[in-house]
């Protein structure tokens, strides 16, 4: 009996066992990458929202910034604070989920 049948049929029992294991960290790894852009959306907007609240413009305007999502910034009267005001920037993630950024500051 030669062992050579043994060597194909191991080999095959690796490549499934491999498959497996691909199938299970690819979509895995697709999240990561997505949560990664998510997050580096998340921070121009932080840098945009603070950008726009030390010129105290008074004008509400958007802009799409590095291909990313479309960002609207506005300005709101605090109901809590009357002597400050707030400063929004809104936009849409990657997921599709509408996120807004709100700080106050002086008038």
């Amino acid at each position: 009996m030669k062992p050579n049948g043994y060597i194909y049929a191991d080999l095959l029992a690796a490549l499934f066992i491999l498959s497996l294991v691909l199938t299970a960290y690819v979509p895995l790894y697709m999240d990561i990458q997505r949560e990664r852009k998510d997050a580096l959306i998340q921070v121009t907007a932080r840098h945009l929202l603070e950008e726009k609240l030390m010129e105290q413009n008074t004008s509400g305007d958007g802009g799409r910034f590095d291909g990313g999502p479309f960002y609207v910034f506005e300005w709101r009267e605090s109901l809590d604070y009357p002597e400050y005001q707030e400063g929004c920037l809104s936009y849409e993630n990657l997921k599709g989920k509408k996120v807004e950024l709100c700080e106050i500051t002086k008038k």
